[in-house]
């Protein structure tokens, strides 16, 4: 304890990780899968003591209220004591008290209470299979058959595997069910009303691809010797996977047996979009959650998400104890060498009978991306250089005991960059497993299409088709007329595609390559899906679309609040067409939908305007925007780069000295023995020295801000000397301000006045050109500015449009950092300054991390002027930032304002 305490440890946790057991249920956390095992762990204390966090009530429910209805199945009649051996009751307690119970029971739950007899199956089944999402996996043999052949397709070989028996595998997720052969459909199809398919590049499966040998053995006359093989070597799992993927006939014959199913869904990720890989803040990596298909099925939490909060709740409660920010926080790993049963003694005498948590358990991933904290201060390798980069993300051999401890020491730049994934440079492994599962992801996508075109009967009642993830290279496959054809009676429609950044290539020699692409190619193939196939579709009243990867859900530093696309209701090549006119021409027009949904986009105002003027004489009547941004007017601005630009509108909005004092502050001039760079003090002489140091650090935090924009090192390594350089004069500021009357010097100037106005002053303002307040006063379905007695509304008068509701659920400004056009109307007034800790980080990571100058990538703007706010509210009840608490803390964790700043929500 001492040793940790040295270190700075606040969450101290010994972990154990146990072993794989066949006789396991496969019910969280009694896991089958050795690599999936959850670790228990026990908390520790270096006061003996026990910090334990308080039970999550925000929603008026403690996460262990899900263990105590089942433990009232234990109970027993008096009629039924001492008769175990005959089971429960057949025929005594309807189907609908066990669906009654089941509806308060997490879904680990009711698969626990399925598992008790034969009764409780036959009861429970239909509850628990009513969301059925199968994986596409190795597993799929025992769902398809076990007989596999041989490839003829001349892309190598696979090895002989034969499918023993029927299992469960219920570790991928919630909602995942699989391993249980043909009669998964056979049992269980009558009770399946929504049933998906997932095939998925995960960064766990990137990061560990299998083995593949590169040369073969061969026997010769003189002895045996290795040699390369002639043909390109494939991965046995993924050939496999291609081959399970071409039985479109088996395929067919599973779903034949979904009879009663509603509603479809599909997630295909090739794991060529944005990687996160290194880039993970503490919250990221403890409460880290799948992708979800369906999203939750039950308001009940399971039980892995209830122990994810368990642990993240004990590590805000002892950071908060100890008053530090856990926000700075990093795990830390102690490996050790001593056996579990030596260390009992130990627990025994720290840990409090009552001191643990109801699931103490964790996942085995947080243990494996934890910082070793023995790492020494090595210099970053090279990525270029293979050999170097694949010794790097060499997966560890982990003990299985140790120490995890959260410490707000920042790890040295070396350790923040260990990850078994460099998203910016991939091993040669990784490359050729992106490669071989692209293969296998188109065959699967044909062989799914046909299996539903050739099942007309039994998907013809399906009313909702959910595409909760589509990589953006194959929206090009889902445009088959003879697929949506197959689905007569679909009424709703979800499509999330993931921007691709990288293609992924194999030449004549056999080597593959993933080369850079920008993300915005992703908008002209989803853009012709929704036209020539969504758009002419009758039945489909219900459309959503957007995308899955990006915007303010994103989690990293380089992520967050960055890489948004715009909506793809244009062509790529139309997407910053200035006028009305021409942006209605090619607007997409979708003349049979009544509820619209756009998700995690932007857009620029006049499209905004177009898209609801082409669709006030259709069918639409409600349109949703859900972190959806406005741009500023593509207005170009001539004879200036960028940064030219910026730096004049910057300049324009800043008091007269602020402006000399950004001109004229240079690195290479230090600064007086009051802090004062020579170049401001002798601009302006007649002012006082803390004045002079006021302007100094408003020019600080603009040259700060700006660089922080810009996607090279140079740029960020002078962002970072800035960064010391303002903490150094913040720090003499205060000092100045605590001993100012001692000094003589006057204190600084007030800061000037907020801008004045009342609520209905800000309604009645003319408001900037393609701000939120002047775009909604034109859509708006109801009452306008004019109904406030504004003389600058532009609202069409006489309008006549179909559109009834319009929501705005976290909608604000999004700014395009390479793009041409003029943005100086969304400059923020205050620039946001990230903490040194977060900047560190953000340039530590800079060299492993994708990064693209797209003029189509936005990045959102957590700002809001106050009087647009004030007209948005009073005019139409539209509130600002979000009702979610624990939501708003997870951008703060990645060194930004609370989730749902500069963002409004609301219906008109």
């Amino acid at each position: 304890m001492n040793s940790l305490a040295k270190k700075g440890a606040v969450s101290i946790l010994l972990y154990h990780s146990g072993s794989s057991k066949p006789e396991a249920t496969d019910v969280w956390p009694d896991i089958r899968d050795g690599s999936k095992i959850p670790a228990r762990y026990f908390r520790l204390s270096q006061e003996d003591q026990i910090l334990v966090a308080p039970p999550d009530r925000a929603n008026h429910y403690d996460s262990r209220d899900s263990l105590r209805p089942s433990k009232s199945l234990k109970l027993e009649s008096l009629s039924q004591r001492g008769k175990r051996n005959q089971g429960w009751p057949t025929g005594i307690v309807p189907t609908e008290m066990f669906e009654e119970i089941a509806g308060y029971l997490s879904r680990d739950d009711i698969k626990s209470m399925r598992l008790v007899c034969r009764e409780f199956d036959r009861h429970v089944s239909q509850v628990l299979f009513n969301t059925v999402v199968v994986p596409f996996n190795t597993e799929i043999y025992g769902m398809l058959g076990t007989e596999k052949k041989q490839d003829i397709k001349g892309k190598g070989k696979i090895m002989a595997d034969t499918n023993k028996g029927l299992s469960w595998k219920n570790a991928n997720g919630d909602d995942v069910y699989n391993g249980h052969g043909l009669d998964v459909f056979r049992g269980f199809g009558p009770h399946i009303l929504k049933y998906g398919m997932s095939f998925d590049v995960d960064e766990d499966a990137l990061a560990r691809p299998p083995y593949k040998g590169t040369t073969e053995g061969h026997i010769s006359f003189w002895g045996t010797y290795d040699w390369p093989f002639e043909e390109y070597r494939r991965f046995d799992d993924v050939a496999g996977l291609e081959l399970a993927a071409d039985e479109t006939p088996k395929m067919k014959i599973a779903f034949s047996m979904l009879q009663k199913v509603q509603e479809l869904a599909l997630s295909v990720d090739s794991g060529l979009g944005w990687l996160r890989g290194p880039d993970r803040s503490i919250r990221a990596r403890v409460l880290r959650q799948s992708p979800q298909v369906f999203g939750r099925s039950k308001d009940i939490p399971d039980r892995k998400t209830q122990a994810q909060k368990e642990l993240w709740d004990y590590i805000e409660a002892t950071h908060r104890a100890a008053d530090m920010d856990v926000k700075l926080a990093t795990l830390y790993r102690m490996d050790m060498s001593r056996p579990f049963s030596e260390l009992q003694s130990t627990l025994d005498s720290r840990i409090p009978a009552d001191g643990q948590c109801d699931f103490p358990f964790m996942d085995p991933h947080l243990i494996a991306e934890a910082t070793p904290d023995d790492i020494p201060d090595a210099q970053i390798p090279s990525f270029e250089d293979v050999e170097s980069l694949e010794a790097f993300v060499e997966p560890q051999t982990l003990p299985t005991t140790g120490i995890i401890y959260s410490a707000t020491l920042s790890p040295s730049d070396a350790a923040q960059l260990r990850s078994p994934i460099v998203p910016a440079q991939l091993t040669k492994a990784q490359k050729e497993w992106l490669l071989e599962t692209e293969w296998a992801q188109r065959a699967f996508l044909s062989s799914y299409m046909l299996a539903v075109i050739d099942n007309p009967t039994t998907f013809k009642n399906v009313h909702t088709l959910n595409i909760a993830r589509v990589s953006s290279r194959y929206t090009f496959s889902l445009c088959r007329q003879d697929f949506w054809d197959a689905l007569p009676q679909l009424k709703s429609v979800v499509i999330q595609a993931i921007p691709d950044w990288r293609n992924v290539l194999k030449d004549e020699a056999g080597f593959v390559e993933t080369p850079r692409i920008d993300p915005s190619y992703a908008i002209g193939p989803f853009h012709q899906l929704l036209k020539e196939i969504i758009s002419p579709r009758v039945n489909i009243k219900n459309l959503t679309f957007g995308w899955a990867a990006g915007g303010e859900h994103a989690e990293g530093v380089h992520a967050r609040n960055k890489h948004i696309l715009p909506a793809p209701i244009l062509p790529d090549d139309a997407t910053l067409i200035l006028y009305p006119g021409q942006v209605l021409l090619q607007m997409l027009h979708l003349p049979h939908v009544e509820n619209l949904t756009l998700k995690n986009c932007w857009l620029t105002p006049p499209a905004l305007q177009a898209l609801v003027k082409r669709h006030d004489t259709a069918k639409l009547q409600k349109l949703t925007l859900e972190s959806v941004s406005l741009t500023a007017m593509p207005r170009m601005v001539a004879n200036q780069n960028q940064n030219q630009n910026n730096n004049l509108n910057l300049n324009v909005n800043l008091p007269q000295g602020a402006v000399a004092a950004q001109q004229g502050i240079q690195l290479v001039n230090p600064p007086n023995h009051m802090g004062i760079a020579p170049a401001i003090q002798q601009g302006h002489a007649n002012l006082q020295p803390q004045q002079l140091l006021a302007l100094q650090i408003q020019a600080l935090q603009i040259q700060v801000q700006q660089l922080q924009t810009q996607q090279n090192a140079h740029a960020q390594a002078q962002a970072n000397a800035l960064q010391v350089q303002l903490q150094a004069q913040l720090q003499l500021q205060a000092h100045l301000q605590a001993h100012g009357v001692a000094m003589g010097i006057p204190p600084p100037p007030p800061p000037p006045p907020p801008q004045q106005f009342t609520v209905m002053s800000a309604v009645r303002a003319k408001h900037r050109e393609g701000s939120w307040p002047y775009v909604i006063d034109i859509i708006s379905p109801r009452h306008n500015l004019s109904n406030f007695g504004s003389e600058y509304s532009n609202a069409e008068p006489g309008r006549v449009t179909n559109l009834r509701r319009l929501e705005f659920v976290s909608c604000g400004y999004v700014r395009l950092p390479h793009s041409t056009i003029d943005q100086a109307a969304l400059e923020p007034a205050n620039p946001m300054i990230r903490l040194p800790h977060f900047t560190k980080r953000y340039n530590a990571l800079v060299p492993a991390m994708l990064s693209s100058k797209d003029p189509l990538l936005g990045e959102i703007i957590q700002e809001v002027e106050p009087m647009e706010l004030s007209a948005l509210f009073t005019a139409w009840s539209l509130n600002q930032g979000w009702g979610n608490l624990f939501e708003r803390q997870g951008s703060e964790f990645d060194g930004l304002l609370p989730g749902g700043t500069g963002r409004f929500s609301g219906i008109i």
